[in-house]
């Protein structure tokens, strides 16, 4: 359990990779509370295991905070990976911004549980979550559950999901140009995953991330431009 008061004006960047063996179990919960002016960007990466849950909640308590939150979840064999969100704006002016991307192989488990409360004094506000699954095996499955509960009313707040495979016509696209279906599938894997790492400061962390996913991935370096 980790818990973290961001004081006025501050930032912070905060990055979690879990890396439960297949056997093993990992359960993690990490709270923000964030004064005003406060900024927190985190990014999560959660591997299944028999039992992974990553939970993190954060706290707007002043005006004008800047939340981003951005994670990756994946699970092969018969793994389960649970990642629970919670965001509660209690003062006005608040900007938060969620994405959550998950794939799925072989008979693999994901869980994902999102929650967005905008409280009746936290006017103005402008929050957004969103989650995008690829199930990649036959008994792969998804439950998905992102949720607004909002009870101001000049705010601005989404929230959606999105599950499916790799896109065909994608596929076709990239073979049409001599990729084979393999690579190419890789490629698109890339795009849908990679594309997030963007949003982590340090490239040092970025590099370990990015090669901790390929390896999880089995991609070469090749496929991802080394």
């Amino acid at each position: 359990m980790f818990d973290l008061k961001v004081g006025s004006g501050a930032e912070l960047d905060y990055v979690l990779a879990q890396q439960a063996g297949t056997r093993g179990r990992s359960v993690s919960q990490s709270s923000f509370w964030i004064s005003e002016g406060g900024k927190v960007k985190a990014f999560t990466v959660s591997k299944g295991s028999l039992l992974t849950r990553t939970q993190i909640n954060l706290y707007s308590e002043g005006e004008s905070t800047q939340t981003q939150l951005y994670g990756i979840f994946l699970g092969d064999d018969k793994s389960h990976v649970d990642v629970r969100t919670n965001s509660e704006h209690l003062k006005p002016k608040g900007v938060s911004t969620q994405v959550q991307k998950g794939i799925l192989f072989d008979e693999a488990r994901g869980v994902f549980n999102g929650k967005i409360t905008i409280a009746i004094d936290a006017q103005e506000v402008d929050a957004h979550m969103l989650n995008q699954n690829l199930l990649l095996g036959d008994l792969a499955e998804i439950d998905t559950k992102p949720e607004l509960d909002v009870y101001a009313d000049n705010v601005k707040a989404s929230h959606g999901a999105t599950v499916g495979s790799v896109n065909e016509d994608e596929l076709f696209y990239l073979q049409s140009r001599g990729i084979g279906r393999e690579q190419a599938q890789e490629l698109i894997i890339q795009g849908f995953v990679l594309s997030e790492l963007k949003h982590i400061e340090s490239e040092q962390v970025r590099t370990w991330i990015k090669n901790l996913l390929m390896k999880k991935l089995s991609v070469t370096k090749e496929v991802f431009g080394g």
